[in-house]
């Protein structure tokens, strides 16, 4: 009986004790700050701009080619890109793919890896799995 009636009175005297503690309370002075958009390259292309490939080896004979407006993947897939966002981990483009004479609109991600942009993951729109792409030397 004794614990039922002192516990009303207990539990609002924790909970203001508690929140009477400064090292207890985390207080955001200012906003954290975000990533840095993608850099982009030289001549005001965007960081994923170039040639790609699956492998390194692949760079000569089955490249993808990626620009500001278009991505084409040597399986075929070719898409035109109608609008492009930069994020935190790459961009998003909404764009329209076509396959074996289908377009379809959607959006692609293209995620930059973290080896200076030397990685490229490509997901969503037309592919069922990400792709992971390798960055190919100029002149390849």
């Amino acid at each position: 009986m004794f614990a039922r009636t002192l516990l009303p009175l207990l539990f609002p005297a924790l909970l203001l004790a508690a929140c009477d503690r400064r090292d207890s309370i985390v207080r955001a002075e200012s906003p954290p700050a975000l990533a840095a958009a993608p850099r982009a390259q030289a001549q005001g292309q965007p960081a994923f701009a170039g040639d790609w490939a699956v492998t390194a080896a692949e760079c000569a004979r089955h490249p993808w080619r990626l620009s500001v407006s278009h991505v084409a993947s040597p399986a075929g897939v070719d898409c035109s890109i109608d609008q492009l966002d930069a994020t935190l981990a790459g961009y998003t483009a909404h764009s329209t793919c076509t396959r074996d004479g289908v377009a379809t609109p959607g959006r692609l991600v293209l995620t930059l890896g973290p080896a200076g942009g030397r990685t490229l993951t490509v997901s969503e729109g037309p592919f069922r799995e990400p792709v992971s792409l390798v960055r190919c030397p100029a002149g390849t």
